[in-house]
């Protein structure tokens, strides 16, 4: 074979192999911003579990329920509509459709900070012995500006502008690691958690104040306004209960836990949850690829593209998730303790009960995302409802007889009630006519 030839073979190789990674390009930088995130996410739980402590990680644990709490309602209310009915804006359309939720945003900013900033007050005076009130000034910065940098991540994916979105989470979770080295160097007890809040609210935002040098421009019209924000909650209404749902497992999970078990089991549970998510990174990248996607799918070719959609990607890469959470079982005992510290012995079981919970969410948010893809989103306040009820009446009682048992089951079945009712969404949404696409 001549060299020549070999050449022209070598080229051709290396043309299809950039043609191969122009065409996931969207799902590259997806899982790479998500890395970012996840893996940040994960280191600062580990320097906040080895510095102050399996109890100290405990506190930290209960002061960011609050946090949460306003992830989920935004999620719901702002993130969630933009992915979905965003994805379906003509370019004349998009700038009157981003002013209207930038509007949204900043409304929904100011309440939140404000809420949690008041609820970790008062609790100096229904709870002192946690002592999260003193966090209350960091907490109520990072909800603000954290909210917005949030908001920048699948605006611009939205945008197919995935490497804006990469760059921005490796400047505010890149800043965020160099800021809590510090912290934990010059800092110690609760002046340290005080810092490790503030550094993090500082990182975001300086990400949020560098996206917006790549923000589209957008309109504030009033005439569109009104018909944007009621199409967007028509949406939002039924996913809002959903995520206060899902605050409540861990709320109602992780407060039992600490009031019949002690802040050490809290700190355990969070460190086991935290390292499985880190792991699987893959599953969160999904937030930020399928959702969009599905959306356009459906506008484009309705029900047979959406479900050509989820059985060619979707299920392949619920797959290969599955085969890294069997792996994450199987090694449970070991990466706790190499991680965290031999103080965590013991704790490996929680590792596969995490495992499991995500095998389980993995199959809800498939459902999921073809009713959303539909617009159809009251089944997810159905299901929400149902998990709501069980784990607020369920999660104490299990707790106190089985202990952290009782715990993960909580959450094992948690999940398993909001998949059975949005499957039994799922089969009546087949049974709608083709124009009815929103309750």
């Amino acid at each position: 074979m001549s060299i020549s030839t070999i050449e022209s073979q070598a080229r051709g190789i290396f043309r299809q192999i950039k043609e191969l990674m122009d065409r996931f390009a969207h799902i590259n930088w997806a899982l790479s911003e998500q890395a970012i995130v996840s893996g940040a996410s994960f280191v600062t739980s580990v320097l906040v579990a080895r510095s102050l402590g399996i109890e100290g990680f405990g506190r930290f644990t209960l002061a960011w329920l609050g946090v949460f709490l306003v992830q989920n309602v935004h999620l719901a209310l702002i993130l969630a509509p933009m992915m979905t009915i965003g994805s379906k804006q003509t370019n004349t359309e998009r700038p009157a459709y981003f002013g209207t939720v930038v509007f949204q945003q900043v409304i929904f900013a100011i309440v939140a900070t404000f809420c949690v900033y008041s609820a970790l007050k008062l609790s100096g005076w229904y709870a002192p012995e946690l002592r999260i009130s003193v966090l209350a000034e960091p907490l109520a910065l990072l909800v603000f500006f954290g909210q917005f940098a949030d908001c920048l991540r699948p605006y611009f994916f939205l945008l197919e502008r995935g490497k804006i979105s990469f760059a921005l989470s490796a400047i505010r979770y890149g800043l965020q690691m160099v800021l809590l080295i510090a912290v934990f160097l010059w800092f110690d007890g609760e002046s340290s958690l005080f810092a490790v809040f503030l550094a993090m609210s500082v990182s975001a935002l300086i990400a949020f104040l560098t996206g917006l040098l790549f923000i589209e421009p957008v309109v504030f019209c009033s005439q569109t306004m009104p018909g944007v924000i009621k199409r967007n909650w028509r949406l939002a209404r039924w996913l809002l209960p959903n995520s206060v749902a899902l605050w409540a497992r861990e709320n109602f999970v992780f407060a039992a836990t600490g009031a019949v078990l002690g802040l050490a089991e809290v700190g355990a549970l969070r460190a086991a949850q935290q390292l499985v998510y880190a792991v699987n990174v893959i599953l969160f990248g999904f937030g930020n690829i399928v959702p969009i996607r599905a959306s356009k799918a459906y506008v484009t070719g309705g029900i047979d593209t959406l479900l050509d959609f989820i059985d060619q990607f979707v299920m392949r890469y619920n797959a290969l998730i599955g085969v890294i959470l069997l792996l994450v079982m199987l090694m449970g005992e070991v990466l706790i303790t190499t991680i965290y510290g031999e103080i965590y012995s013991g704790y490996g079981f929680l590792i596969r009960a995490f495992a499991l919970v995500m095998l389980v969410q993995l199959a809800r948010i498939t459902v999921s995302t073809i009713l959303q893809a539909m617009e159809l989103t009251a089944y997810e306040f159905y299901a929400s409802t149902a998990g709501f009820l069980f784990v607020a009446f369920a999660s104490y009682p299990l707790i106190q007889n089985f202990g952290m048992a009782g715990a993960m089951l909580s959450m094992v079945l948690f999940d398993g009630v909001l998949l059975l009712v949005i499957s039994i969404g799922l089969r009546g949404a087949f049974f709608l006519a083709p124009n009815k696409r929103v309750l």
